[in-house]
């Protein structure tokens, strides 16, 4: 099964997770650092349940945050 999360670089920052992001969704860790990507960049990151177990643990972090902000 997929499962697309879009999110924002500032709240997988928030999270402390934007390595772990980085890692699974293939985006250059230091693109923020080096102007490639502003905060506010809108960010999909793919999480295929089977193959890709890291991926999950950041979606997983990600979907626990954005339900709090919503309460």
């Amino acid at each position: 099964m997929k499962v697309a999360i879009t999110t924002t670089a500032r709240e997988v920052m928030d999270l402390g997770a934007w390595s772990a992001f980085c890692t699974a969704a293939g985006v250059n860790e230091w693109a923020l650092n080096e102007g490639l990507l502003e905060e506010d960049t809108e960010l999909v990151l793919l999480v295929d349940q089977e193959s890709a177990p890291e991926a999950l643990e950041v979606a997983e972090a990600l979907v626990a945050s954005l339900r709090e902000r919503r309460v």
